[in-house]
């Protein structure tokens, strides 16, 4: 396994879930990746954050993704908090919204 330095990384997180009450959340997002060779492939691995809001019940998310190595598509362990409402995922498919 190859590690390189960690780099900054920022943008907006869509979490939607076909529950009840629906869920469907855009988070804007800090954090930081890394580049990794796993058993000769190239991924991106990023841990991701919301930007903090001082509004009372805003969403609180941290997150771990794994990307393949266009950025395109990947897998992540997510924590989100919104109130008194508690989602905790992995193995979540992630995508590029273009």
């Amino acid at each position: 396994m190859t590690v390189a330095p960690f780099h900054k990384i920022s943008g907006h997180v869509t979490v939607t879930q076909a529950t009840n009450p629906p869920l469907d959340v855009v988070i804007d997002v800090t954090g930081s990746y890394t580049n990794m060779t796993v058993g000769g492939a190239p991924v991106h691995v990023a841990t991701i954050r919301n930007v903090p809001s001082p509004l009372l019940g805003a969403p609180s998310l941290e997150m771990l993704v794994v990307w393949d190595e266009n950025w395109q598509k990947g897998t992540a362990w997510f924590s989100l908090q919104i109130g008194s409402r508690h989602i905790e995922e992995s193995d979540a498919p992630v995508v590029v919204e273009k």
